[in-house]
Formats: structure tokens, C-alpha cells, sequence
């Protein structure tokens, strides 16, 4: 197994910096605001290797409840089986057409998305 690239970072922001955070992405860094999958909440920014996504939250205190990486793999089964071999509880309850996807904790506590692209899939590499 190994990792093909950072497929994603997604980063929970409040939903009154949506704006400027836009700007501050778009405008002033110069990534790439992309249109598709983005809604007046939810901002994808980046490159063909990588991108970041910004939700917004109303959830008070809490930016980061939904923050994670996500990493795209070459071996889903694999992967998965050492994590479960190594005791980590994995969560498989958020199902993404296209791909296999789970998610499991780290041991500081970040979120970490592992996902592979269908055969098959037009998402597929």
C-alpha cells in the first residue's frame, strides 16, 4: 500500500468568514476557487494535486468538528486491515459514491479519511 497524494483537507470554518475566506484563498493566495461541488457554504480551493475544503458551521466553539485529511490510497483492503489489526476503531457509516472510503482517528486525535477511487469510477486515476 501506499499513499497516491493528499486527495483533501477539509477545515470547518464560521459561517460569517465564508466571504473573506474566499477572498483570502482566491484573491490574495491565488488558488483556484473551484465551482463544482462548491455551494454558498462549502468552498473548494486548490490544484489538480490536492485541495482544501471549507465548510462553514454554525456550531459555536467548534470550527474544526468536521476538520480532516484525506488520503488516497492504492490498496483500500490493505490499508484497512492494518488499521483494524492494530485495534483502531474505523467509521465506515459515510458511504461516497465512486469510491471506498473510512475514516479512523489518529493518536493526537485527527481525523483521517482513507479512500480509493472505484475501478471503473471516472474518478478513478
Amino acid at each position: 500500500m501506499s499513499v497516491q497524494r493528499l486527495h483533501h483537507v477539509q477545515l470547518a470554518v464560521p459561517r460569517k468568514l465564508v466571504a473573506a475566506q474566499r477572498r483570502f484563498y482566491g484573491e490574495l493566495i491565488g488558488l483556484t476557487v473551484h465551482a463544482e461541488g462548491a455551494t454558498e457554504d462549502h468552498l473548494r480551493i486548490g490544484t489538480e494535486g490536492g485541495r482544501i475544503d471549507l465548510v462553514s458551521t454554525d456550531a459555536a466553539g467548534s470550527p474544526a468538528l468536521d476538520a480532516h485529511i484525506a488520503l488516497e490510497v492504492d490498496d483500500f483492503r490493505s490499508v484497512r486491515q492494518r488499521l483494524t489489526a492494530a485495534g483502531l476503531a474505523i467509521d465506515e457509516t459515510r458511504p461516497l459514491p465512486g469510491y471506498l472510503r473510512l475514516y479512523v482517528v489518529d493518536p493526537a486525535g485527527h481525523r483521517i479519511e482513507i479512500l480509493q477511487a472505484l475501478p471503473g469510477s471516472e474518478l478513478s486515476p
